[in-house]
């Protein structure tokens, strides 16, 4: 996991967060939707934060 946060005013901030994820073995009900899909994701994201 990686994140940064930046307050470009005293009451706002954007955030930026990466998470790679990888899982070790298939297990649950996603699998069986894509029966091709090895469990691993990269999920990015970002947020704005404001306080008013």
């Amino acid at each position: 996991m990686l994140g940064a946060r930046y307050d470009f005013t005293a009451n706002a901030a954007v955030k930026f967060q990466l998470d790679v994820i990888q899982a070790p073995e298939p297990a649950g009900a996603i699998y069986a939707a894509e029966p091709e899909w090895d469990g691993d994701a990269i999920v990015f994201s970002t947020s704005l934060d404001f306080v008013f």
